[in-house]
Order: C-alpha cells, then structure tokens, then sequence
C-alpha cells in the first residue's frame, strides 16, 4: 500500500496557514509602496498650484479717503465755573441759594460755625478764634484813638510816632480779623447760578470740603484730543455723547472750540462742543460722558490708503502685493504716513488693483482669484 503524501510531506497539511502567510507579506508590501509614492498634506503645501489663493483687492483710485472714529472721555460743564469748598472746619449754619439760583458777586452763600465753643458772637458766629481777633480788632482801634488824641493835643515827635505804630497795629488786627472771617463766610466770586451744592445747614465739614459750584455762560462738553486726531477736527463738526459707555441714548452736538495749544502736561488739545437737544439741560454739570467723532481723512496728491497688515517691509523698504491676470506681483511704495492701522501711500498708478487680504501668504508669482 503506498504511503500517503501526508506521511512523506507532513507540511503539506499546513499550506493553507503558509499560503495566508505569504498573501498577507504581499499586500503589505503593496500598501507601503503606495502610502509612499502618495504625498503628505504638507509635501503639498506649495506644490499644488491647481487651486488659486482667494484674496480681496481695491483699486487705487477708491481708497483716496477713509474714515477714522475715535472716542473720549468727556465732562459737562459751563463756559465759566466757580468752584466753592471750605477754608476751615466746622458746622455749616447757613445756605445762601438753592440750586439753579441766580447769584451776584459777592453775595453770602455759606456760613461755617464752630458752635461746641461758649463764646457768642455779634456778627453770629461762636468761632473763638473768630472772636478773639474781633477782640483784637476793637482793641486796636480803641488804642488808635487814644493816640490820635494824644498827637492832637501834644504835637511831639514822640506822640506823632505813637500814634502811627496804632495805626498800623489797627490795619494789622483788621487784616487778621478779615482773613479769619473769610474762612467762616464763603461768597460767590462770579455771577451766576448754582448749579451744585453738597452740603446742607447742620452739616459737619473740614478744610477742603467742597460745598457748591456757581456756574454761567452756555453749557458745554470738553473733552481733550491727540495731535493726530486734532488735525482731523473742525469747527462745527458733528459729533454724539452719552452718559453711558455703550452710546446708549446718545445726543447729539458739534464742535465750537478747538484749543490751538496743546497741555504741557498732557500734551492733548481741549475740545468743546455745544449740543441744542432739550434732554442737554438735564445732564448735571460735572458729569462724565463718552464722546463719540466719525471723520474722514483725504489722502494727498497721488496718495492712496491701505490696511497697514496690506503693507510688508524688508531691507528694501515697503511693498504691496498687486493683482495682475490671476497672479501676484510684487511693487515697491513709498510710506508717507501711518495712522493707527491706516497708512498712507504712494507709488502706483490709480488702477492698480492691490491685494488687501493674505498679504503674509503670498508670494511673487503665486495664482490667486479675486473674492
């Protein structure tokens, strides 16, 4: 009987394990050869030049002017203002006018009393240091009249002299006694009306304190500027505030004032406007609003705007990228100015069209379509 072919090739029975062996080696190698002649996303960055780069282009003749809007913050308050505060401490015993009074120079509008002293007084106050230079005052007087008496009658050299040291020993008391009287009795230094008062009879205050303001003349809103926003403002310019960040209700007003001198300290320019709306009258001066200007700047002759980020600099000065036929080309500017993210150009003919978007990704040469 012959032997079988399992007996004489043992292996044999195995070859569907050596056949999924071999056929698994091969598709292996199949697969890597084709991951390897297929190019990574990145082998195809700048490579694959079939798809054009989508950009934004203006014409030079379009961007000869652009818009700046700026804000700042502003105050509302009167051509003229007096500001009152007090010279001393004490307890306010009197209030000459109430808001939106009219008030002449001179007139009394606040009295400060120290009234924990035993002393009464006859101009009303209870100041001990008040009344003791009264007491002073009336002193010198007295003292003047004797000595005048005593020059009169003698008509020596030493009743003559005498009688000039009481009299300067009077204007002295009589200085001293007003200056002390000044710090209890605050007057308006200026016509007007009071537009603001902090205190009330019975309240306690200390030097410092403020107590009102007097004010007259239109109601305005100031607000201060930069140079180069300065340059870009005109009398009678349109402008909007509001008490709010937002703009929120916002009024409208224009530009009657513009400072031709900058702050020393600052080095801004003051900007006033005036506002006709009715709702104005109703802003408290003193408060805080938010200034809103849209202005519009031309270029010069022959110049031209443009995003600065459209703008690329090397050793060779600045440059843009210009669309031409579906490709990029690469022309030298002259940078004349730079305002914020604006700059101003010049160097190219009007119909030039200069790309405004991608500018970092491009290159001389490169493809692109317009959007």
């Amino acid at each position: 009987m012959p032997t079988p072919l399992s007996t004489r090739f043992p292996w044999i029975t195995r070859w569907p394990f050596f056949a999924i062996i071999t056929l698994s080696a091969v598709l292996g190698i199949s697969v890597y050869r084709s991951a390897s002649d297929t190019p990574s996303p990145e082998d195809q960055i700048g490579k694959d030049t079939s798809i054009p780069l989508a950009v934004s282009a203006s014409r030079v003749s379009e961007q000869h002017t652009v818009a700046f809007d700026f804000s700042a913050a502003g105050t509302v308050e009167h051509e003229s203002e007096a500001h009152l505060s007090a010279s001393t401490s004490g307890t306010i015993v009197f209030v000459g006018s109430d808001l939106g009074r009219m008030v002449g120079v001179g007139q009394t509008l606040f009295r400060i009393d120290a009234p924990g002293s035993s002393i009464p007084s006859n101009q009303g106050f209870r100041s001990s240091e008040l009344e003791s230079a009264a007491l002073s005052l009336a002193n010198a007087k007295k003292s003047y009249q004797l000595a005048k008496h005593d020059d009169d009658r003698d008509e020596t050299t030493a009743s003559e002299i005498a009688k000039d040291q009481a009299r300067n020993d009077r204007d002295i008391a009589a200085l001293t006694y007003q200056a002390i009287l000044d710090r209890h009795i605050i007057k308006s230094p200026i016509a007007g009306s009071m537009t603001e008062r902090f205190v009330a009879p019975g309240d306690t205050v200390s030097a410092g304190t403020p107590l009102g303001t007097i004010s007259r003349g239109k109601k305005l809103v100031r607000f201060s500027v930069n140079d180069t926003e300065r340059v870009l403002l005109s009398l009678g310019q349109a402008l909007t505030f509001s008490k709010t960040f937002d703009g929120k209700n916002a009024l409208s007003g224009r530009i009657v004032r513009i400072s031709p001198i900058a702050d020393t300290a600052s080095r801004r320019f003051l900007i006033e406007a005036e506002s006709s709306e009715d709702n104005f009258k109703h802003i408290a001066s003193g408060s805080i609003v938010t200034v809103s200007v849209s202005v519009s700047k031309q270029a010069g002759p022959g110049n031209f705007f443009l995003p600065l980020s459209a703008v690329s600099q090397d050793q060779d000065g600045s440059a843009v990228f210009i669309y031409e036929d579906g490709l990029t080309r690469r022309r030298t500017v002259t940078l004349i100015s730079i305002d914020g993210e604006i700059v101003e150009l010049s160097g190219l003919d009007p119909d030039t069209r200069v790309i405004t978007t991608g500018v970092k990704r491009l290159k001389e040469g490169d493809a692109v379509t317009l959007q």
